[in-house]
Formats: structure tokens, sequence, C-alpha cells
């Protein structure tokens, strides 16, 4: 029977998320507010945004700032869920898994997913692709971040004591998935992290 890598990497995230929500939820490094900013600007309508895999809810309470007036967010991480609901109250919170979105088709104006499909497999990853898809709205945008190299590969971090499972793409992988899904790339931003990893940040239109 395979291995449920999402199940596993949740349970870690439910362990941690007090740990995680102290070392990211300050985070404020200029070049990711200038994703952001960025995501914000490309939009045609500022109503509802989904950040797709919110964790402790710092994105949504930046988006807020931006000027987002509704902004949604869904994880599978009940502990993160609530710490987000204490961080930013105005958000709205969904228990949702990112691979079956209990949202209507052409919702969301626009969608954030960041370092979230990262933890799935290729069947999954092209799923919640196609979900993400589904539930934007023509000429919505998509603002994809995921870890990339030059050879597909499953890392195992035990950054907080606990096993979260990475699966690394190619770039050409992550691109061709969102073209044959019907996204049209409008920019591609590189940025490394503090572990010499390459974040591949994608702005895509529906």
């Amino acid at each position: 029977m395979e291995k449920d890598y999402v199940k596993e990497t949740i349970k870690t995230y439910e362990k941690v998320a007090d740990r995680y929500a102290e070392k990211w939820l300050n985070y404020r490094e200029e070049s990711y507010i200038d994703l952001l900013k960025n995501f914000v600007n490309l939009l045609k309508n500022k109503e509802k945004v989904l950040d797709a895999g919110c964790g402790p809810g710092r994105d949504i309470k930046i988006l807020y700032e931006l000027g987002i007036k509704e902004v949604y967010g869904i994880d599978l991480s009940k502990n993160m869920l609530n710490i987000a609901k204490e961080y930013e109250p105005r958000g709205k919170y969904f228990i949702m898994d990112i691979r079956k979105l209990e949202f209507s088709n052409e919702f969301f104006d626009g969608i954030i997913c960041i370092g979230v499909l990262v933890h799935l497999n290729k069947e999954d990853f092209i799923r919640s692709l196609k979900e993400l898809y589904r539930v934007l709205k023509k000429e919505g945008i998509l603002l994809l971040s995921v870890k990339i190299d030059k050879e597909e590969k499953i890392l195992i971090d035990k950054k907080y004591g606990e096993i979260r499972y990475f699966f690394i793409y190619t770039e050409n992988f992550v691109k061709d998935s969102l073209k044959n899904v019907g996204f049209e790339i409008l920019e591609t931003r590189y940025n490394n992290s503090s572990d010499k990893e390459i974040w591949l940040n994608l702005f895509c239109k529906k």
C-alpha cells in the first residue's frame, strides 16, 4: 500500500503549528511582499481571494492590508487554522483539501498557493491545479510558488523534529502542467531560500 505522504505531513503540521507560526507569522522579507503586491496589482477585481494552504494566516493579513475585500483561507491542519483565526479574524477559514475544493466554479478573483503543492505527488499536483483553475474566475490570477531542481526528487525534512515530505519537480514539469490545465504564465520569478533551494514563483492567468 502506497504511503499517504499528505496525511503524514499534515500530522507534522498539527504537532508543530505553534513553532511554525512563531517562525513565519512575522516574516516580511521585501522580495516576498513584492510577490504579493504584484499579485494584487494583476487582479482585475480585488473582491475575493483564496489562500490555498494558508497555514497560520500570515498572507491573509497581508492581503487585507493590500486592499483585498474578502480573503478565504483553507488548510488541512486544524491547529494552523485556529492560529490563523486568532491572528487575522477577518479571514474566512475552512478545513479543506486542495485536491477537492468545495467552492463553486469561477468563485475567486485570485488565488495564492505558496509552498503547498510541494507536498503532493504528480497526480495530486495536477489534480490540484485543475481544481484551482476551476474555482478561479475567467481572467483571474494565480500566484503559485514551489521548490524546483534540475531533477525530480522526494525530500524528507525534519526541521521541526517531525517528518515532512517534499516533492521537488523540474521547472519544465511545473510550467507544462500549468499550461496543460489551461493557465497562461504571465511572469516568472525565482528566489533562493536560506537553504539554497530555488523557489519558482509564477503569476498565471486563467
